[in-house]
Parts: C-alpha cells; sequence; structure tokens
C-alpha cells in the first residue's frame, strides 16, 4: 500500500519526466476551453430579474434542488446591472429554497448574443437592463442569450448557500 508521501514523490518524479512544454500547452488550451469564467456567489437580493417565470417550473426546480441538495447550474447575469440574461427559474427557485446567495456567472453583453423570442417585442440589452431596474417584466421565456463560449456547471452544496 502505498502511503501519501510515497504517491506524491512518485507523482513530482512523473511530472518532472513530462516535457514542460507540453504541460503548458495543454494548461492554455484546457482554460481557453473553459472559458476561464469564474463562478461567483452572489447575494440573492442583488440579482435583478426582468422575466416572469412559470410557477409549475419554478416548483420542479427547488424540488429538484432540495432532492439533491445540491446547485448545478449557475444563473448568468449582466456584471454591471446583476440583471438576469439566463436563469429566471433558478433565481425563483433559490427564493422559495430561502437559499442567500447563489452561483452566478458575471457577463457583458458584448459577450452574449440576444434574440427575442417574440418577434413583436424590441429585445435590446439596455432595455433589459432598464425592465430588471424598474422592476419590469417581459413574459416568461421572452429572450434568449447565446452564449460565446460554453458556461461552466457547478456542483455546490445547498449548506454553502444558506
Amino acid at each position: 500500500m502505498l502511503h501519501a508521501k510515497q504517491f506524491s514523490d512518485i507523482f513530482h518524479d512523473t511530472l518532472t519526466m513530462l516535457d514542460k512544454s507540453f504541460l503548458s500547452d495543454i494548461s492554455e488550451r484546457t482554460s481557453t476551453m473553459l472559458g476561464a469564467k469564474p463562478v461567483t456567489f452572489v447575494d440573492l437580493n442583488l440579482i435583478l430579474p426582468n422575466e416572469e417565470v412559470y410557477d409549475y417550473r419554478v416548483d420542479w426546480l427547488a424540488n429538484k434542488i432540495e432532492m439533491e441538495k445540491l446547485w448545478r447550474v449557475p444563473v448568468t447575469i449582466d456584471r454591471d446591472s446583476f440583471a438576469i440574461m439566463d436563469g429566471h427559474h433558478r433565481r425563483a427557485a433559490a427564493q422559495r429554497l430561502n437559499l442567500k446567495r447563489i452561483p452566478c456567472i458575471l457577463l457583458d453583453y458584448s459577450e452574449v448574443e440576444l434574440i427575442s423570442t417574440h418577434s413583436s417585442m424590441l429585445v435590446t440589452p439596455k432595455v433589459i437592463k432598464d425592465f430588471a431596474k424598474n422592476r419590469k417584466f417581459f413574459p416568461p421565456k421572452s429572450t434568449k442569450h447565446i452564449f460565446k463560449s460554453p458556461l461552466p456547471t457547478c456542483n455546490i452544496s445547498l449548506e454553502l448557500l444558506k
């Protein structure tokens, strides 16, 4: 049986044998691939919704999150206004679960393509921010945000969010 120190020594020796430029290349590609977007815990009261939600969907999500005792998908918000881009139902589920903070990805609208799902509605980043600031709401699922790079997921214990 290997002890921790022995395993550490073997691991170190193995890394030393690898070509350092290879490791550097892998590290650079990995951070680019992941988009290097950190998950940030944000106080639930600071996050501003701008769309209504479907209650049945919020109930389902809250039950799922509570049963798993894990938060798996960060909410994406505008880094300047804290207006929600994607995650209105998750935020509402967090409220039902009385969470104090939730995992978020803070983005700028220059990193996102915005689409209105209602052809009769003008939806721009400015309009979304204004709605959020003034507590006005689009109908559920009125906007779609397309992210230029994949966003990270997470597995965060609900205990850390209370």
